[in-house]
């Protein structure tokens, strides 16, 4: 369960089964970064270190936080700015339907 878990069972995946490579998109929530939790940026370092190591590949991150994409889908005129990974692209948060943005706040709870 969490993003240990996910990057675990990412890395067994054969990376050489996939033509153009494959890319492994997370979110995290900007707490998971603050120095108030810790070494959250060494953690995250140490995380994806680890899941190189073992096996895995590409990886993008989202870290993204709930209340700013909640301001932004009531106010997207001042939120233009604001860029998430979406499976295998990059696009504009306040660009993206309403159910793929509310796919991506969704995820935004995830912490390390």
């Amino acid at each position: 369960n969490g993003i240990t878990a996910l990057l675990k069972s990412a890395s067994k995946i054969d990376q050489t089964l996939a033509a153009a490579g494959t890319s492994l998109i997370f979110d995290l929530h900007p707490s998971s970064l603050s120095s108030d939790n810790g070494d959250g940026v060494g953690k995250l370092e140490s995380l994806l270190t680890t899941y190189l190591s073992i096996g895995g590949g590409h990886v993008e991150c989202n870290i993204v936080d709930e209340k700013i994409l909640r301001a932004a889908q009531k106010e997207p005129e001042k939120y233009q700015n604001i860029s998430v990974r979406v499976a295998g692209y990059s696009a504009y948060f306040v660009n993206l339907a309403p159910d793929m943005q509310e796919h991506i706040i969704q995820k935004t709870k995830n912490r390390m």
